[in-house]
């Protein structure tokens, strides 16, 4: 994402990998944001494409939902909230009309939607599909800081803007969503170890769990220099 905790609102509050992905021109008001409020996930889309929709679900979440490909440049305004990425992705199928779908797993981990034609899986016209999309093998998934608070665990550990987050409590971060799923699992009690990099050189860090003080944002790396500080165990 344990419940959710003020600190966590404080920390990822607006943040995302995406946000802003269809921004008109002159500083108009992104047309796709993700946000985490009072212990919800909410999904946010103003006067934006179906398609670009889901390709910001595909890009932040790694969730490939098919099927409505023929719906792709429909535009749409909508808000939908959640305690997990199912809840929201519920929601927004419902807002689109949408009643047969199929949820895939890979172990407990949420990797695509199929949207079925309303006739049902036996219609002679099935959605069409479409490749996921997948990770160029020279780059890997992680976690940029795009600020660092004033007075935060942050600063005091000198973490800088640029710098990327690529492991906490020992669990590989992939994703802005990861990180605050893995953090929830902490209190302010606790002590985590977090590994951060700059400019390819490995930052292990000791802190507190909840709030860290930084803004983040999805981005994709080398893998090498991923493997040069977590090599894959």
């Amino acid at each position: 994402m344990v419940k959710y905790t003020w600190p966590l609102f404080i920390l990822f509050y607006a943040v995302s990998g995406w946000t802003g992905l269809a921004a008109g021109q002159g500083g108009q008001k992104p047309a796709l944001s993700i946000s985490f409020q009072d212990g919800a996930l909410v999904f946010s889309a103003e006067k934006a494409s179906v398609g670009q929709c889901l390709e910001g679900i595909q890009q932040e979440f790694e969730v490939a939902i098919v099927g409505l490909e023929d719906r792709a440049d429909e535009s749409v305004t909508v808000t939908c909230e959640g305690e997990t990425l199912q809840d929201v992705l519920v929601r927004f199928l419902k807002y689109l009309g949408i009643g047969n779908y199929a949820f895939e797993y890979d172990h407990e981990k949420l990797t695509r939607v199929s949207v079925f034609p309303e006739g049902g899986l036996d219609s002679t016209e099935p959605p069409m599909d479409i490749p996921r999309i997948e990770h160029r093998p020279a780059t890997a998934p992680a976690v940029e800081i795009l600020e660092v608070f004033e007075g935060s665990q942050a600063e005091a550990l000198g973490l800088e803007e640029g710098d990327v987050i690529v492991a906490y409590q020992g669990v590989r971060i992939t994703s802005a969503y990861h990180l605050w799923q893995e953090v929830k699992k902490q209190t302010a009690s606790d002590q985590v170890d977090m590994l951060a990099m700059r400019n390819g050189e490995p930052m292990p860090l000791i802190l507190n769990g909840g709030l860290i003080g930084i803004r983040i944002k999805t981005v994709k790396v080398f893998q090498e220099e991923i493997d040069g500080v977590f090599p894959q165990r």
